[in-house]
């Protein structure tokens, strides 16, 4: 599935609805096939792949390596392409305290495009997110990289529920609770009343010592796990905006956990898992991880 026959998909929908087998007729058979079989795209196409937008929701450690390796005074120009938290982060990062440059219209333009020519050397055909096909995991485009932190740590959570039903020491299950917020607690709460329909490998917190920062790690590895499985079957672009969403780190994780399931049924529910996560987000009071 390339990106040029998506997009003559997208524009034909656009153009003229319902009469894609008229122009595909035009083609040889085995176009007309490729043609009939792409899936409609689930916004308008003609909005265009908007820079400023790609940049905005690209998390800055991807960027950060490539102007550490550039002069200083060269780097700080491409600080007023991005928004003032990701300006703020990337200053951090890099060390940088001198002002930040206005840029005219035609400079930031130009400058997009040397930036993104870098960041997307990998991808050279990335599709636009307007003309990315149909998919009930494109929910997860409308969160920050702080909220698709939160979604990833309370993923985790459906683990922890499983193991806490397998602990009879009340001791031992006032310690885990403690080292949780208390909307991970309530949301907690909320699971264990219900049966796990998709299990992993065990936690194993019966027994030995009990950290918050190593409960913590594991249960955002256990969250990422599941949200890389949930993914797999997912467009390869799609992918691509999600990863680039959260640090590098995390999205290296990711993909090395993004492997196929034995049950073809496990993804529709983890994907289900992944969207009530996201609809349960908005209502959260506090939206801060512990």
């Amino acid at each position: 599935m390339t990106t040029s026959w998506l997009v003559c998909n997208a524009l034909i929908e656009k153009r003229a609805k319902g009469q894609t087998k008229a122009f595909a007729s035009f083609l040889p058979p085995s176009q007309q096939k490729k043609l009939l079989s792409l899936p409609a795209p689930h916004e308008d196409l003609s909005i265009g792949f908007q820079q400023e937008d790609l940049l905005h929701r690209i998390h800055v450690s991807w960027f950060a390596k490539w102007l550490r390796s550039l002069p200083k005074q060269k780097a700080t120009l491409f600080l007023p392409l991005f928004s003032q938290e990701q300006c703020t982060q990337l200053q951090e990062i890099l060390l940088f305290h001198e002002l930040i440059p206005t840029l005219s219209h035609q400079a930031k333009l130009f400058l997009q495009q040397e930036l993104l020519g870098e960041l997307l050397k990998g991808i050279p055909d990335l599709l636009p997110t307007q003309a990315l096909p149909s998919s009930d995991l494109l929910c997860l485009l409308s969160l920050s990289a702080k909220e698709l932190q939160i979604l990833v740590d309370f993923l985790g959570l459906r683990d922890l529920a499983v193991e806490l039903t397998q602990i009879i020491d009340k001791t031992r299950l006032q310690q885990i609770h403690s080292l949780l917020s208390q909307e991970q607690r309530l949301f907690l709460h909320s699971l264990v009343q219900k049966k796990e329909p998709l299990m992993f490998k065990k936690m194993d917190l019966a027994k030995g010592s009990l950290h918050k920062e190593s409960l913590l790690s594991e249960l955002h590895k256990r969250g990422m796990n599941r949200l890389a499985k949930a993914l797999y079957p997912a467009h390869e672009h799609l992918v691509w905006y999600v990863t680039h969403q959260m640090p590098e780190n995390e999205a290296v994780l990711l993909v090395s956990l993004r492997k196929p399931l034995d049950n073809p049924k496990a993804y529709t529910i983890l994907t289900k898992q992944v969207m009530e996560l996201v609809q349960y987000l908005p209502k959260s009071s506090t939206r801060a991880a512990p």
